[in-house]
């Protein structure tokens, strides 16, 4: 909603507040009329481990593209469906996804419905989600220590009788 006054403009955002600004400021910056777009489009980035293999990475980017058609208020049209393996991170292998929701769906709601379309489908297919992870190489001691390493639990100290 947007009221013109004398002096200032009023602009009603998405969390319902009103917020006022100088008409000189409105001029001079653009505006984006978002009630007046035909689609929105959304992104979602999915890390996969690192031990998922190049046709499991495949067969994800498939169920991907496959979605829109299962979700409400999804554009069905190829052109609207970007799926690709986009990042090598600390923790995972990351997918990229972008999807046009339609402008008669409520975008939280499609969001929700897209997320738990993915979640299902990637948990039937066996592929796991990544989380941070971090690998630690323990080495056992330098030539005085012996074959024994103290540090490392279960490598308890060797007494010559043991």
């Amino acid at each position: 909603v947007v009221d013109v006054g004398m002096r200032s403009t009023r602009i009603m955002g998405y969390d319902r507040r009103i917020t006022s600004y100088p008409n000189y400021k409105i001029t001079d910056a653009s505006i984006v009329n978002i009630s007046s777009e035909p689609m929105r489009r959304a992104m979602v980035k999915v890390g996969l481990t690192y031990n998922t293999g190049a046709d499991k990475m495949n067969e994800a980017l498939d169920i991907l593209r496959g979605l829109p058609a299962k979700v409400k208020d999804v554009s069905e049209n190829p052109s609207d469906i970007t799926a690709y393996f986009s990042d090598y991170t600390d923790s995972a292998l990351v997918i990229t996804f972008y999807y046009y929701i339609e402008k008669q769906g409520d975008i939280l709601k499609v969001t929700s419905d897209m997320n738990l379309a993915i979640l299902a489908a990637f948990n039937k297919a066996g592929l796991n989600f990544a989380f941070p992870t971090r690998t630690l190489l323990v080495q056992r001691g330098g030539e005085d220590a012996g074959s024994r390493d103290e540090s490392v639990p279960g490598n308890a100290p060797q007494t010559p009788n043991s």
